[in-house]
């Protein structure tokens, strides 16, 4: 399972003194075969819950402006809706990895507060969903 991190740089804009939108953070979970098998992907969930509770905040503010996604992905690419005002997430399936594209925009990036039992739903799912997979590589 591949890990990727990003280092964000933030800076006012000379022009109109104006801080940027906050980060968003897409977790992508490799739901492969061997990694279903494992047992990581449901590590990776339950860390998440965890890592989720724990986004950066700003001083003095009781939540995280940060926004979060999930993709899962083995040979297509699988994106969720998890709205707040969703009673479960919603998937998405994009087969074309070529000439790739973004399903969704509401609710694809979400504040993790107003969502939180969407997306702990979510993570809860997704070792089950892919439980009976295949697909042997990413």
């Amino acid at each position: 399972m591949s890990v990727w991190y990003v280092c964000v740089c933030v800076c006012v804009s000379p022009q109109n003194n104006k801080l940027p939108n906050p980060p968003a953070y897409i977790f992508m979970i490799d739901v492969s075969f061997s990694n279903i098998k494992s047992g990581l992907v449901r590590l990776v969930c339950e860390e998440l819950k965890t890592l989720l509770d724990n986004l950066p905040r700003e001083d003095g503010m009781e939540s995280s402006a940060v926004r979060v996604g999930f993709v899962t992905y083995n040979k297509i690419l699988h994106f969720y809706n998890v709205k707040g005002a969703l009673a479960q997430p919603q998937m998405m399936v994009v087969s074309d990895v070529v000439d790739m594209f973004l399903p969704l925009l509401d609710g694809f990036l979400v504040n993790y507060d107003e969502s939180r039992a969407v997306i702990n739903n979510l993570l809860d799912q997704i070792p089950d969903m892919f439980a009976d997979t295949n697909e042997s590589e990413a």
